[in-house]
């Protein structure tokens, strides 16, 4: 035993601890029913429950005050207003710009007017160009990555995959990146020219992607971005009726022959190049989820041979070339009720251009009718 003199924990008494050879065992001229300086009587507090420590816990959170309504009665909200300051505060070019301000609506105290359909154009934020610029950069970079792996895939769908994507990039900006990077990443090489000489694409695929990526589309994309909503809204109705039409025929039994094909003229032949882009758009959504996703390749699977240049010169947005088209096709035929027809649907204007851009082949098709014509 070791014995050595200590004070009592308890009332500062002086008495001795003792240590025994078993590990733990402290004795020592303590208290009754003390042991080690506590009271082995008192219990421990019970610890409070998960559920009690959880409602305690949100009983302490002060309500927050209620946040200030910034909205403008009678006008949509304008999330495009943050477009700037997300854009100031993850670049670091910007890390320096100042803080942003205080919306101006908080601060005023005049009433605001209801937004009509007049004013709409006029009170929408624009996008800051600088912000336009890099959100089209960074879709081309996109588009062209997928043109790059399509370039080298062995998908027999890849004709189709590469105007999807075309087609999809649709606003000039976007497009004009596209050229551009191609350009800057291919020693010099223009967009179009890849296009001529790939060995993936036929004729008609080449004609189409060209289109797809031409100034008239630029034009035609530049309009509809600039239109009036109503004006959108009844383009868009109209766009679905007519790609329903479309869809109807080439998803109907025995569709492959001329009169199916100068259907689908009669669909497209009359139409500008606005209402062949928001025509696409419509098939291309309506399909979504199918085997074939766009105008192009619903068409070019349905239809072969001369009926297949029909209904793609539909694509065009030229009606002197899809005339002449159908006219070659009939004359071929030996058809002169149909040859009538085309010429008859003709607006004198485009009679008098397909006269000047191919005067044999009327001479030719006028040759070859009968009397009674």
């Amino acid at each position: 035993m070791l014995h050595s003199p200590t004070t009592n924990l308890v009332d500062g008494s002086s008495g001795a601890i003792t240590l025994s050879k078993s590990r733990g065992d402290l004795s020592g001229d303590l208290k009754p029913g003390v042991r080690g300086g506590v009271d082995a009587q008192t219990p421990s507090p019970k610890p409070a429950s998960l559920v009690d420590a959880f409602h305690a816990g949100i009983a302490a959170v002060p309500t927050p005050a209620p946040a200030e309504d910034l909205r403008v009665p009678g006008k949509p909200p304008d999330i495009s207003a943050l477009m700037p300051w997300m854009d100031a505060d993850h670049d670091p070019a910007t890390a320096t710009a100042p803080k942003r301000t205080p919306n101006p609506v908080a601060s005023t105290t005049k009433p605001v007017a209801p937004t009509t359909a007049s004013t709409a154009a006029a009170s929408t934020t624009a996008i800051p160009p600088e912000f336009a610029e890099k959100v089209a950069a960074a879709k081309a970079a996109a588009f062209n990555l997928e043109l790059q792996v399509l370039r080298h895939s062995s998908d027999p769908k890849a004709k189709y995959k590469v105007q999807d994507v075309l087609e999809r990039a649709d606003d000039s900006l976007t497009r004009t990146k596209m050229k551009e990077q191609y350009r800057a990443a291919n020693g010099g090489q223009t967009f179009d020219s890849m296009i001529e000489s790939s060995k993936g694409l036929g004729d008609h695929d080449k004609q189409h992607v060209l289109g797809l990526i031409s100034d008239r589309r630029d034009a035609a994309t530049d309009k509809l971005a600039a239109m009036d909503p109503k004006a959108r809204a009844k383009l868009e109705d109209d766009a679905a009726v007519w790609a329903d039409r479309l869809l109807h025929i080439t998803r109907s039994d025995d569709r492959d022959d001329s009169d199916h094909a100068d259907q689908i003229a009669n669909i497209l032949g009359s139409r500008s190049p606005e209402e062949l882009e928001v025509i696409r758009s419509r098939v291309r959504l309506q399909t979504s989820g199918t085997e074939r996703t766009s105008t192009y390749e619903e068409l070019d699977r349905t239809f072969t041979g001369r009926d297949k240049d029909i209904v793609l010169a539909g694509l065009t947005g030229s009606p002197t070339h899809l005339a002449s088209t159908r006219l070659v096709d009939a004359a071929m035929e030996g058809d002169p009720a149909r040859i009538h027809r085309i010429v008859k649907e003709l607006k004198p204007e485009k009679l008098a251009e397909l006269r000047t851009m191919n005067p044999m082949l009327l001479a030719q098709v006028a040759s070859s009718m009968p009397a009674e014509y």
